[in-house]
């Protein structure tokens, strides 16, 4: 167990470093070229992006997790990875075939005609991703995340190299598709580089049907976190304009860069380490909740850091030609942040072997979510985005029953674990209406001013935390070798 937490803790620093470091480019990359392109350049890509994201969930055929979860010797492990990847190239060849058919019917259904080429070009990450898949299943499974900071790293440097310099020559929204494209060729390059596991030709159709027995749920789980995903999306393209589609996708995209930044960290420490710990009920129920702990330490003041300062963030980021994007980080911003509250219950599912679960969470929101943006969209994005973000919370009362029942992780338990979290979002946002009412608030110096002024009334309030606090910096800086959580 002792060698397991320090692997834990070797994983979380580097998959934070590389989360962190990866991130951080996204929003360099955005304020600069939010200067030179529309929304309407993003909304084109958009639809492509829709596109191109469902038939990477349906070629990967849910093999990635299947690798990650099932407990395989080293010699079986070696031979589902290579029956895994020639069923992915398969698929993938297939799914690539259907999308050069089917590009120009799917541009017409978003109404946005200049999109057939687009979705045709952008159409080659299926191939490419697939290519890289099971590597990099693998690579999380071995909690080797030192590697997967070198690629995350890599990935996501060159887009931003590509497409910034090609958008100030002036081809519009091909910059964008140059680079998601360089992005993913890089992806698969580093990934055979660096990965130590080859495919080889190899098939056995025993262990086909094993693996994909496994992953059906996965799959069901996979296109129901799409739809939820995309849904809204979807529709925001179908009925309103290209610019609309632009103008939401990228300001709800910079939010979840923000409030995942350290989601998307944890997330794959989390899954490989709980589904190691599944049949010991005290050690996941304790990792578990202090994962969830510290993800909520940094998510809730981030959340109302976005209610207080959206129009901050818009300006600094956007710009004066994207008008609207102010509110959507608002609202999104801190429905996101504050729906993590039962955000990683999701994994703990997984970890059990329950990915079932997933799948009747989101089927039952989507149930709304389907209906409620449908209606909401002719009433326009901002009224879209306020109904959207109301039934994302709806999730909530599902995710702590089952987290109850299965993952024995009661809402008072939660509620419990985070209490003090809770006082300390209070005293932050009572130490911004002292700020506001105390100090002029039309300069963008104020602005910053208050914003360190929350973050220090919020760290006042974590004081009764501090012990959990120091432990869990010692431990990711590899100083606590303990299992004491």
């Amino acid at each position: 167990m002792a060698n397991l937490y320090k692997q834990v803790a070797s994983a979380s620093k580097w998959s934070t470093i590389a989360e962190i470091s990866s991130r951080a480019i996204t929003p360099v990359s955005l304020i600069l070229l939010a200067r030179v392109l529309t929304p309407g350049d993003y909304g084109v890509v958009s639809v492509a992006t829709i596109v191109v994201s469902f038939t990477q969930m349906v070629s990967d055929l849910g093999f990635q997790n299947a690798l990650i979860q099932k407990d395989y010797d080293e010699k079986k492990l070696s031979r589902a990875a290579s029956v895994g990847f020639l069923a992915n190239m398969f698929v993938a060849i297939i799914l690539y075939v259907l999308i050069l058919v089917l590009a120009e019917p799917l541009s017409l259904l978003f109404g946005i005609p200049e999109s057939v080429m687009v979705i045709r070009i952008m159409a080659i990450q299926i191939i490419l991703n697939s290519l890289n898949s099971i590597q990099t299943g693998l690579i999380q499974r071995a909690l080797n995340f030192k590697i997967l900071f070198y690629i995350r790293l890599t990935t996501t440097l060159i887009p931003a190299l590509v497409s910034i310099p090609l958008a100030y020559t002036g081809i519009s929204y091909w910059a964008l598709v140059a680079g998601a494209l360089f992005g993913s060729l890089a992806n698969t390059v580093v990934v055979w580089i660096r990965s130590p596991w080859k495919p080889r030709l190899f098939w056995e159709l025993k262990l086909f049907k094993e693996m994909i027995g496994f992953s059906l749920f996965n799959m069901a789980e996979t296109f129901a976190l799409w739809l939820a995903a995309w849904a809204d999306q979807i529709v925001v393209g179908a009925v309103m304009t290209a610019s609309a589609l632009g103008l939401y996708r990228t300001s709800t995209n910079l939010v979840n860069v923000l409030v995942n930044l350290l989601l998307s960290a944890v997330l794959p420490v989390l899954f490989s380490t709980l589904s190691r710990l599944q049949s010991d009920e005290a050690a996941f129920r304790s990792f578990f909740q202090n994962a969830n702990k510290i993800i909520c330490m940094i998510a809730f003041p981030l959340g109302i850091g976005f209610l207080f300062f959206g129009e901050t963030v818009a300006a600094i980021v956007f710009g004066s030609k994207w008008n609207g994007a102010g509110d959507i980080i608002r609202i999104w911003g801190f429905v996101s942040a504050i729906s993590l509250v039962y955000g990683v219950n999701g994994i703990g599912y997984r970890a059990k072997g329950k990915p079932q679960l997933n799948v009747i969470v989101i089927c039952t929101n989507m149930c709304i979510l389907l209906p409620a943006i449908i209606i909401s969209a002719p009433y326009g994005l901002l009224t879209f985005v306020a109904v959207r973000s109301v039934v994302k919370l709806l999730q909530a009362p599902v995710n702590f029953y089952y987290g109850k029942k299965y993952l024995a992780i009661s809402f008072v338990q939660t509620i419990q674990n985070l209490r003090w979290i809770f006082a300390a979002c209070g005293l932050m946002a009572a130490g911004y209406f002292v700020y506001v009412w105390l100090i002029p608030y039309d300069t963008m110096m104020a602005q910053i001013v208050g914003v360190l002024f929350c973050c220090f009334f919020y760290f006042i309030g974590l004081i009764p935390e501090r012990t959990f606090i120091r432990k869990t910096i010692n431990l990711f800086l590899g100083r606590n070798r303990s299992t004491e959580s």
